[in-house]
């Protein structure tokens, strides 16, 4: 036989038992917040709080969050939430203020909300024109954080100093899109055409590493670098006088400087050190073939006697 229904609600049964248990602890006098209670804690939130769940437009549950009202609410009160758990994205610095809606724009259950920062910061990445984003990865935290779209946190690989400093991204990571991955960062990468558009004599035998003769302030006038001091030096010594330009010692007539090529050491010395006279010195004239004399092929050849000029 067909048992009717009494049509009885039985959430109505929970809250009698709820009051009824929550009379006899204040009977006892004690107080205890009800959820702590071993006959709440056995049931599912939504028992008691279904019309709760139902009503909630802000945002809407019904078809978009699961019933699992402790994902985000406590129990000391339906509102405001407090997102206990999310677990798929840490809600902190800027995050922790945005309202639900602006990320959940479809929905809230598993796999509607994206959980990549491009998800939602796809028009911040489109719209950045210092430098145009497009050709970068979309990978937003290797430059940004949480506590801001802007400014960036990117550290460059390499120091950014001089007029580096000021030369716009796609100076150097040039391309339509610009090329990030991949730049060169040996100077002659960006500077070739310096390198082989420069007037001094004999530059494009020089070796490509810029920094010897240059530095980041400008391409030109050359600073000269690094000297080889242990060679010949020219900050101790008496050769470190003030307002002595590279082109008083290497004549660019005669060829590279490298390996001090085209040194002139008698375009310094005067007097008895111009070549007439030394060439005729009594002890030049003693060494007979170990003096190179006038005719060295190479007028650096003081160097080979004394090293330190």
């Amino acid at each position: 036989m067909r048992r009717r229904s009494s049509g009885f609600d039985h959430s109505v049964l929970a809250g009698v038992c709820l009051l009824a248990t929550t009379a006899a602890l204040h009977a006892c006098g004690t107080a205890p917040d009800i959820h702590d209670t071993q006959q709440v804690r056995s049931q599912a939130c939504v028992s008691c709080h279904q019309s709760a769940y139902a009503a909630a437009n802000d945002p809407q549950h019904v078809g978009s969050l699961p019933n699992t009202c402790n994902s985000c609410h406590n129990t000391k009160a339906w509102t405001p939430a407090t997102v206990t758990n999310h677990p798929w994205f840490l809600l902190q610095n800027k995050h922790a203020a945005v309202a639900c809606a602006s990320c959940h724009t479809t929905g809230y259950n598993q796999g509607q909300t994206p959980n990549t920062c491009v998800g939602c910061h796809q028009k911040d990445y489109d719209g950045t024109t210092s430098p145009p984003h497009t050709g970068l990865p979309a990978t937003c935290s290797t430059c940004h954080n949480d506590s801001g779209w802007s400014p960036s946190t990117f550290q460059h690989p390499w120091t950014l100093d001089g007029a580096h400093v000021k030369t716009p991204c796609v100076g150097c990571h040039t391309g339509t899109p610009p090329r990030y991955p991949g730049t060169p960062t040996a100077c002659v990468g960006c500077h070739l055409s310096d390198y082989q558009g420069a007037t001094y004599n004999g530059h494009n035998s020089f070796p490509q590493t810029c920094p010897d003769c240059h530095n980041t302030t400008a391409w030109s006038p050359a600073s000269g670098g690094v000297h080889p001091e242990a060679l010949f030096p020219i900050t101790t010594g008496s050769h470190s006088l003030s307002g002595t330009a590279c082109i008083d010692c290497h004549n660019p007539t005669l060829g590279s400087p490298v390996k001090g090529a085209n040194t002139v050491c008698i375009s310094c010395h005067l007097g008895t050190h111009q070549r007439p006279a030394i060439d005729s010195l009594a002890a030049h004239t003693a060494l007979g073939s170990a003096y190179p004399g006038p005719n060295a092929a190479q007028p650096n050849f003081c160097l080979g006697c004394h090293p330190s000029g």
